[in-house]
């Protein structure tokens, strides 16, 4: 790239904000960088906005590629809203030990939970487990095991786990205790007492870097919270989380 065309480039990619001053040929970095004044923290939008959503995983995923025509506001949702939120965690048939630790209950901001399981029907010797993560390692433990069934189904249970696991993620898991068997079942967690605020937990936490990125070095965007970047136009964004995440990205 030519010194005409990273002009043009630099140009064709300024930020909406109330003014913007060329960049005058003082110093090497002046020829390169504008010089970008905000006067107000509210940016008047003079384009349509453009929004995508992206899913972050374990692996260090691209969520920006060049070139960067604008600045970007990225947002790491929050999942609940409401001081009682209900949430279906398992609607199927298990024929082996499982659990719903891929996709798991964001509790950081409740103080209790109540838990449903509807068995309609069921063969062999089962179990139901609570289980809640680590913030800091991302492992999982058992709380302790609310359920031994061996039935035929028709049953509905109700557990009252209240502040036991309740720490910022949690998970159900039911094991297959006989050589086989099957069971078909529902089971529903009801949040309450919801704290207002960001969940600080690392368990939802996205985390912002270059492609070498883990949740070690990366920056650290919590649930609830946002970030606006405004990149270099030859750089790649990536994103990586403990556990798989949908964020959204705004084009400013």
């Amino acid at each position: 790239m030519n010194y005409r065309e990273f002009q043009k480039r630099l140009k064709d990619r300024r930020p909406i904000s109330p003014f913007y001053l060329e960049p005058t040929p003082k110093t090497p970095a002046a020829i390169y960088y504008p010089e970008i004044v905000y006067s107000t923290e509210v940016m008047p939008l003079t384009r349509n906005l453009k929004t995508e959503i992206v899913i972050v995983s374990d692996v260090a995923t691209k969520i920006l590629e060049p070139p960067h025509p604008t600045c970007y506001y990225i947002i790491n949702p929050t999942d609940f809203v409401g001081v009682t939120t209900s949430v279906v965690l398992f609607d199927g048939t298990a024929t082996e030990s499982g659990n719903t630790q891929a996709t798991p209950l964001g509790v950081a901001s409740f103080l209790n939970l109540h838990l449903h399981i509807n068995i309609t029907s069921a063969d062999g010797e089962w179990e139901f487990v609570a289980q809640s993560r680590d913030p800091y390692s991302g492992e999982w433990a058992n709380v302790k095991t609310l359920l031994s069934y061996q039935g035929t189904g028709g049953n509905t249970y109700y557990f009252y786990l209240g502040k036991d696991g309740i720490c910022t993620e949690f998970a159900l898991a039911w094991n297959l205790l006989s050589a086989s068997g099957s069971l078909e079942f529902s089971a529903t967690a009801t949040l309450k007492d919801e704290v207002r605020g960001p969940s600080y937990g690392l368990g939802r936490c996205v985390f912002i870097g270059d492609k070498t990125i883990t949740p070690e070095t990366g920056l650290p965007l919590p649930e609830g919270w946002g970030l606006k970047i405004f990149p270099d136009p030859d750089i790649d964004i990536y994103a990586i989380a403990f556990s798989e995440r949908n964020i959204q990205v705004f084009w400013l």
